[in-house]
């Protein structure tokens, strides 16, 4: 297998990249130039868990889905499902290569964006009004400067969680906040467009939630995910590490359900 950065391979349009270097897990192989992930690794993540069901999306009808789309936004409206599965699997960027640049892309700069959130009280507000700007902070990486100054709903992020599957001797976790009204649901939801496995799930209501996310977010080591909404809050932990992130959910927990 030929070397070739990620940079090389991104200018490329191509969907891998090979290092020749093993990675965490000692496996020499390729990588998906959209997460850094071995694709070893992403196989052993995959793996279909009870209760949530295991789907898979043809790679043509993906293609065909692109291909009948005008822009990045039908794309994403109209053929919702497979422009996910084209994100998740790196090849979005290659199959929008043809397609015009979003508008708001050259719009929203760091100083646009902020000027524009200066304007609202509620992040929600915000976002609802200007998505263009809000999802530019996401891509920027500006978004909690630009949301400093706002309030939080906190009757929205009233529950905080960990859930995750097993991984050799260490286990693949996200971790965050929710609404208990989404509860599981929000869990299945991002299981399913990660395409990673819920072997367990806490849910714990939490009048400080976001507090106990935060101490969450400094346990383990982040797993290296990128190219999809919430990828950063993955982390990898070993059995002491996970009993120390559901002591926390209990410590700052109001009720907890498994």
């Amino acid at each position: 297998m030929q070397i070739i950065t990620r940079q090389e391979a991104k200018a490329k349009g191509l969907k891998h990249y090979y290092t020749g270097k093993p990675c965490k897990r000692g496996h020499v192989y390729k990588r998906f130039v959209s997460t850094c992930l071995c694709v070893k690794c992403a196989k052993l993540f995959a793996r279909p868990s009870k209760g949530i069901k295991a789907t898979y999306h043809p790679f043509c009808k993906i293609v065909n889905d692109a291909l009948a789309s005008t822009d990045r936004k039908e794309f994403r409206i109209k053929y919702n499902k497979s422009y996910m599965a084209a994100s998740k699997r790196g090849i979005l960027d290659l199959l929008t290569k043809r397609m015009p640049p979003p508008q708001t892309r050259g719009k929203w700069d760091r100083r646009a964006i902020l000027v524009c959130a200066a304007k609202y009280r509620m992040a929600s507000d915000w976002c609802s009004d200007h998505p263009g700007a809000y999802d530019a902070a996401q891509r920027l990486g500006i978004l909690s400067e630009a949301t400093a100054h706002m309030e939080r709903d906190l009757s929205d992020y009233d529950a905080v969680y960990i859930w995750g599957c097993k991984s050799g001797n260490e286990w693949l976790c996200k971790v965050g906040v929710t609404s208990v009204r989404l509860g599981y649901e929000r869990i299945k939801s991002v299981s399913k467009k990660s395409g990673i496995a819920c072997e367990f799930a806490i849910i714990a209501k939490s009048k400080n939630a976001l507090q106990a996310e935060a101490l969450l977010k400094k346990i383990g080591k982040q797993a290296g995910f990128g190219g999809f909404n919430g990828s950063t809050e993955f982390r990898l932990l070993n059995a002491k590490n996970l009993k120390n992130a559901n002591e926390v959910i209990y410590e700052y927990a109001d009720t907890a359900t498994h």
